[in-house]
């Protein structure tokens, strides 16, 4: 799935929306990051879990670009 992932990446500059959090996503994008893809990651986040902040916190820790909303 990482191989995939980062041929979509790679094509240009991406901004991605993804939902809550999700361990083979961040592995993505942690991944194309460290290859130098340029991209921003769009997360968006609902109650009552809120599992997408800690994705964030991640992610931001990582180097990668992020905005963050609730739906």
């Amino acid at each position: 799935m990482v191989r995939n992932g980062l041929s979509l990446l790679q094509l240009k500059k991406n901004t991605v929306m993804v939902f809550g959090q999700s361990m083979a996503i961040e592995k993505l994008f942690e991944t194309a990051q460290k290859e130098g893809a340029k991209f921003k990651v769009i997360i968006v986040d609902t109650c009552p879990e809120f599992t997408g902040r800690d994705q964030v916190k991640r992610l931001a820790a990582a180097g990668i670009k992020c905005k963050y909303t609730l739906l």
